[in-house]
């Protein structure tokens, strides 16, 4: 009985997910389509986008069932919540009886055959159960011999649910889908016959894989486009014309309005291209940060929050003045960890998400200080960078990329409430001190917050007063969001560097206070950030600061002052200790963008003041322009600095925890633990003893190495240790059990 459920539903889920995605998709197109049509269209066509879906997640190591529900139900819910599969047209012309008869007799008899065939166990499994099988358990390509056969892709899904029966199934639904899509087209095209004859041939003899479905669904929609036409493309204004015609640049103004207006362009004006060219820079520059797995770092981090219960964690995100050590970041890896066990995959699809959620929110910011074209220009300028190499490659800069995300969420919620003219009301005051509390226990980084705000208001605060008769009510508004988290950030100091804090006494965290130290910090990371290091000294590192501020102020723009104050504010936590990698100025590099970005408008605005002898609004074009030839010179500079390439030494983490996987060890809490050999240097040892407790999430089980005992054990007390295992290159071996 479970086995046929199982059957039923790997055969109707991967059905209604093909068929949602192709009817989300169909919504999309002007088309007067008979309900079949559309039904049939959208299975096939969805089919194939499952099947890039699938490839994908193959891709990563995530094809699993969880995931295919977490995609799919939504998927199918959106689709009838909003009625996209209702019925657009009326019906084709009936067929002949004698005709409709025979279809239905022949498909019938061919159907029940394929059906019986599918739901029969199979003695001998095929190729294509194997391979799907495979597949299957590695929830992936890693483990494959060859390639996949990308016919067998879209069947995964079935074949996760219902085995070899709901595979089967599933490709008897695409075969009979694509010959009732013959059918179709021939009625659509006035030979009925002709159609009947076409589909019971296809349905006979089946065209192998999805391909085929998609290539003639796509040849199906080409077709009903040229017989009914598309939408007539807008016209522009006359006047319009004929202003643009006396410009310098005429014949190329000609060209851009002909290509404006067609009907291409009109779809184009909506696609947001610029968020699509940033997104696109933090993918393609730092792709190898996808398929990376987890360092020592990570190892350390995950196994210190995996320690603590997740209620306590929760208490230290909800405490002000909590000794705990990142605690957001530990209910992240608490979390995760939970949920996708030593799967590096969902790590790095978090971690990356959260940067491409950080691109956009420095842009929100940037747009509130100043417009949006600075926003986008903005976020283009420090979307990536090879300085920021630890945010691609070490899950342990986890810390930096959420205190940026609730850092830029308060600041963002902060500027726009008062940039309306308004002060922080009762729930906004509470939703910013919540984000600013998150963002503190992110990473320290975050205590700059509060003078930012305060900069903020001494910098823009005149021009956002509103006018109202009630002065002291006015001042209390203003200030009482500066000052309520100016205490919350004294309390979290002194819980954070509290006696029982892991800040306390170590070396990396001590602070030397003075201006030579914070003036070169600042040199190195400049340097870090332009590709450049040792460029500047403390005393020219000083004289820039000043000419970017002197230069802000004869500009009379206020942005350009703000910028180089958040460039000196936002640091002080990281200039005061041990130097470090250019991953921490991911949230000080906001003031770098600012400042370029406004400047480069100020720049492209004089030349075209110059150029048109009046000062003018520039237009969508300009704005366009300057845009993307930033991002053609950006392109060139990445392309010429990419990140560095990981040597080998870096993946010794992955080959332990695979060489651990190999060797099944019947362990409970208490087990004790002894490496005789292993190639490891004396600090990766730990990291082996992580692996250990993360792998069999045993809190209590010791791992010793023979290399890290000081003085060397006598035979009693080897044989105090429940497992004796040997490690070299040829992987783990249990010398005792």
């Amino acid at each position: 009985m479970r086995s046929a459920f199982n059957t039923v539903i790997g055969t109707l889920f991967p059905i209604a997910f093909a068929w949602s995605l192709g009817t989300l998709l169909f919504r999309k197109f002007a088309l007067s389509l008979h309900r079949g049509e559309q039904w049939l269209l959208s299975f096939v066509a969805g089919s194939a986008c499952l099947s890039a879906i699938v490839l994908a997640l193959c891709a990563v190591n995530m094809a699993r069932k969880s995931v295919y529900l977490v995609l799919g139900l939504p998927a199918i819910v959106c689709t009838l919540y909003v009625g996209a599969h209702r019925r657009r047209a009326e019906p084709l012309p009936a067929l002949q009886p004698t005709w409709k008869w025979l279809l239905i007799a022949v498909f019938t008899i061919v159907s029940v055959f394929h059906f019986l065939q599918a739901i029969a166990p199979e003695p001998n499994p095929s190729d294509i159960t194997k391979h799907l099988s495979s597949i299957d358990q590695a929830h992936g390509f890693n483990r494959l011999p060859s390639p996949p056969d990308l016919a067998e892709i879209p069947l995964l899904v079935a074949f996760a649910f219902g085995r070899h029966p709901a595979s089967a199934l599933m490709s008897l639904a695409l075969v009979a889908s694509l010959a009732l899509l013959v059918l179709y087209f021939g009625r659509r095209i006035g030979h009925p016959l002709m159609g009947v004859f076409a589909a019971l041939l296809a349905y006979a003899f089946p065209m192998s894989g999805v391909s085929a479905g998609a290539l003639f669904t796509l040849f199906y929609v080409l077709h009903m486009r040229d017989r009914q036409g598309a939408l007539p493309a807008p016209d522009l204004a006359p006047r319009r014309r004929a202003a643009t015609q006396k410009r310098m640049w005429s014949k190329l103004v000609k060209v851009y309005v002909g290509i404006a207006s067609s009907r291409w362009a009109s779809h184009a004006k909506r696609v947001p291209w610029r968020p699509i060219i940033v997104a696109s820079f933090i993918l393609w520059f730092a792709r190898s940060g996808l398929t990376v797995y987890f360092s020592g770092d990570d190892f350390a981090n995950m196994h210190w929050a995996w320690q603590k219960p997740v209620a306590h964690i929760l208490q230290e995100n909800l405490s002000v003045w909590s000794s705990g050590y990142r605690p957001m970041g530990a209910l992240v890896y608490r979390l995760l960890f939970g949920a996708f066990g030593l799967h590096a995959a969902a790590f790095r699809i978090l971690f990356f998400t959260l940067m491409l959620v950080n691109s956009f929110l420095l842009y929100r910011v940037a747009a509130a200080i100043a417009t949006r074209e600075v926003g986008w220009l903005a976020a283009l300028l420090v979307c990536f960078n090879a300085a920021f190499d630890e945010l691609y490659f070490n899950g342990g800069t986890i810390y930096d990329i959420l205190c940026f995300t609730f850092y830029f969420l308060a600041l963002d919620l902060y500027i726009r409430t008062r940039k309306n003219g308004a002060y922080l009301t009762p729930g906004k005051l509470i939703a910013f001190l919540a984000l600013y509390l998150c963002a503190l226990n992110s990473k320290e980084m975050a205590v700059t917050l509060p003078p930012i705000l305060l900069g903020c208001e001494l910098i823009f605060g005149n021009c956002w007063i509103p006018q109202t008769a009630d002065v002291g009510r006015q001042w209390i508004a203003r200030w009482i969001p500066i000052v309520l988290s100016g205490l919350m950030t004294i309390a979290f100091v002194f819980g954070r560097f509290s006696g029982s804090s892991a800040l306390t006494g170590n070396d990396a965290y001590r602070v030397h206070l003075s201006v030579e130290t914070y003036l070169s910090a600042l040199a190195h990371y400049f340097g870090a950030l332009a590709y450049l290091p040792g460029l500047l000294s403390p005393a020219s590192t000083a004289l820039l600061l000043v000419l970017l501020l002197a230069i802000g102020m004869v500009a009379r723009e206020r942005s350009m002052i703000f910028a180089v104050f958040f460039l000196m504010v936002a640091p002080l936590p990281i200039a005061f200790v041990a130097l470090r990698g250019g991953y921490v100025m991911y949230i000080p590099a906001f003031g770098i963008a600012l400042y370029l970005a406004v400047l480069l408008v100020k720049i492209r605005q004089a030349l075209l003041t110059r150029l048109r002898k009046t000062n003018v609004e520039p237009s969508a074009m300009a704005t366009a322009a300057t845009f993307l030839l930033c991002t053609v010179a950006l392109a060139r500079f990445h392309s010429s600095h990419p990140l560095p390439v990981l040597s080998s030494q870096e993946f010794w983490v992955k080959t332990a925890v695979e060489q651990v996987a190999k060797t099944p060890l019947n362990l409970h809490e208490g087990s004790r633990i002894l490496f005789l050999d292993d190639p490891l240097r004396k600090d990766e040892g730990i990291v082996l003893v992580y692996i250990f407790r993360l792998y069999y999430r045993i809190h209590d089980l010791t791992v010793d190495r023979m290399k890290s005992i000081p003085e060397t054990p006598n035979q009693a007390a080897i044989d105090t240790y429940d497992l004796l295992l040997h490690y070299d290159a040829t992987g783990i071996v249990a010398l005792k059990r």
